[in-house]
């Protein structure tokens, strides 16, 4: 446990944290609800 809570020994440069910030920006997890088919979708599918 004790290395588990252990999460802060380590630094990310700011290339890191710029290459970090453009992954998975669109991957098949990512909902757009102003997306009318998928609203469309929720609809008939939900009620």
């Amino acid at each position: 446990m004790a290395q588990n809570l252990d999460i802060f020994d380590f630094a990310l440069t700011t290339a890191e944290m710029a290459q970090i910030a453009t992954m998975n920006q669109h991957d098949t997890g990512t909902v757009n609800f102003n997306d009318m088919q998928f609203v469309k979708h929720l609809i008939e599918t939900y009620g």
